[in-house]
């Protein structure tokens, strides 16, 4: 029998192979992602101190302002992105599995958000030629980051029910 003629699985109902790949897929796209976000910032950093090595230039203005926008990027965008990432994962958190997609859009909306509060930070230290006071929220940024790196559980490991405590499990 050729592959044209072959029946079709149906609309909507992957074959469990297809979607072991699928989210296997999405796993390494994810770790992908999650790494390259883990080395941008640490290389802007290193040519950062490289920069500042040459000779600093300081204007407080600037510092001041590049810190204050970073700070407010994290402290609005952030819980933002937890509440788009929740959106995404609604039919984990509601005890089903998330989509391999919305898995990897749930968890990159968290990751480029905590990402461009730590490169603001970053840049604030540029155009100051300073790393005071703008290097503390790019660690804080980093701090935040570092715990998010892609389990797949959302996409592997159902919750359970919520109202039986011995199958009910509470994501990290």
């Amino acid at each position: 029998m050729s592959q044209a003629f072959q029946p079709f699985v149906g609309v909507g109902h992957a074959s469990p192979t297809s979607q072991s790949c699928a989210i296997q897929a999405a796993l390494r796209r994810a770790w992908a992602w999650w790494l390259a976000l883990l080395v941008i910032p640490f290389v802007f950093f290193l040519s950062l101190l490289l920069y500042l090595s040459l000779g600093p230039v300081k204007d407080p203005f600037i510092a001041r302002a590049f810190f204050v926008a970073s700070v407010v990027w994290l402290g609005i965008a952030v819980p933002i992105s937890f509440f788009i990432r929740a959106r995404y994962f609604k039919d984990y958190w509601a005890g089903g599995l998330t989509k391999p997609a919305d898995y990897l859009r749930g968890s990159l909306s968290v990751w480029v958000t905590i990402e461009i509060g730590g490169l603001i930070s970053l840049i604030g230290c540029f155009m100051s030629n300073s790393l005071t006071p703008n290097v503390l929220p790019a660690v804080v940024a980093f701090v935040l980051f570092t715990p998010f790196w892609p389990s797949g559980e959302a996409m592997t490991h159902a919750l359970g029910a919520e109202d039986d405590p011995e199958i009910m499990r509470h994501p990290r």
